[in-house]
C-alpha cells in the first residue's frame, strides 16, 4: 500500500511540476535531464500540443529510467536549481516531504462539474 501511495504521489508531484514550468523552463529541464535527444522528440510527437502533458512524460520516463536506490527527490530538485528553479525545487521537496497532493485544474472542473451534476440529479429525485 505504502509504495502505491508513494508512486501515486510520485506522479501527482510531476503532474504539478509539469504545469508549473514555462515552456522555457521544460525545455532547459530537459537539456539538464540525462535523455536520449530521440525519446525527447517521441515523448514531442506522442502530445505536440500539449506542453504539459509532454513535460509530465518526459519526466516520468526519467523517472523510471533511473534505479530503485536512487534518491530522484533530491535529483530532481538539484535540477530543478540548475535550471534556475529553485522555487519549484522547495516546493517539490515541501510537497514530498508533506504528502501534498495536489490537484490540477482540469481535474478540479471536472470535479465542480461532477457535483453540480449529482446536486441537480438528487434534486430531480426528490
Amino acid at each position: 500500500m505504502l509504495t502505491y501511495m508513494n508512486e501515486a504521489l510520485w506522479d501527482n508531484l510531476l503532474y504539478w511540476l509539469a504545469e508549473e514550468l514555462s515552456e522555457e523552463n521544460a525545455l532547459c529541464l530537459s537539456s539538464s535531464l540525462p535523455l536520449r535527444r530521440s525519446t525527447i522528440q517521441l515523448i514531442k510527437l506522442k502530445s505536440p500540443d500539449d506542453l504539459t502533458e509532454q513535460t509530465h512524460e518526459l519526466l516520468c520516463f526519467w523517472k523510471k529510467s533511473l534505479p530503485n536506490s536512487t534518491d530522484k527527490l533530491r535529483l530532481l530538485a538539484r535540477h530543478l536549481r540548475k535550471i534556475g528553479r529553485g522555487d519549484l525545487s522547495e516546493e517539490l521537496k515541501f510537497k514530498w516531504e508533506n504528502k501534498v497532493f495536489t490537484e490540477p485544474q482540469q481535474w478540479s472542473d471536472v470535479a465542480e462539474e461532477s457535483r453540480v451534476a449529482l446536486s441537480f440529479a438528487l434534486e430531480k429525485g426528490s
